[in-house]
């Protein structure tokens, strides 16, 4: 399974694309499905008993399912291409860390493992890395 975008506006969080996905033997699919997630990764320090303690940490602002397909019976040499367009939503750093966000396509397969996007794509807002430098 991979994922192809056509278009990325990230000054308003949009994106489109397509998932593509093949199968070499007939398969039960379940759904096919786009999972989006925005989050920051940052480091910090603390004082604890006495003595500094440095770490890093994350934190989930933003967690969503888009369903693509429902389920369907795929014939062995079966591909198809389910379109999307989605908005991730703008969030801004609570922590000075960096914000990512990331989109794999997904599909559930009955009684085997799920198959999924060979690449996340991750997402880096530069207008909070120009926000910091300012």
């Amino acid at each position: 399974m991979t994922i192809n975008l056509l278009e990325v506006d990230l000054s308003q969080g949009r994106l489109k694309g397509q998932a593509h996905l093949e199968f070499e033997e007939p398969v039960k699919v379940e759904e096919v499905r786009l999972e989006a997630k925005t989050y920051e990764k940052y480091n910090f320090s603390k004082m604890e008993k006495g003595k500094l303690k440095t770490g890093t940490g994350s934190v989930i602002f933003f967690e969503k399912i888009f369903p693509l397909s429902g389920s369907f019976e795929a014939s062995a040499g079966y591909y198809g291409d389910y379109p999307f367009e989605i908005i991730i939503p703008l969030y801004y750093s609570k922590h000075h860390g960096s914000i990512h966000r990331m989109i794999t396509a997904v599909a559930n397969v009955k009684g085997r493992p799920d198959v999924v996007s060979d690449e996340m794509f991750p997402f880096y807002d530069t207008r909070i890395a120009q926000k910091k430098a300012l």
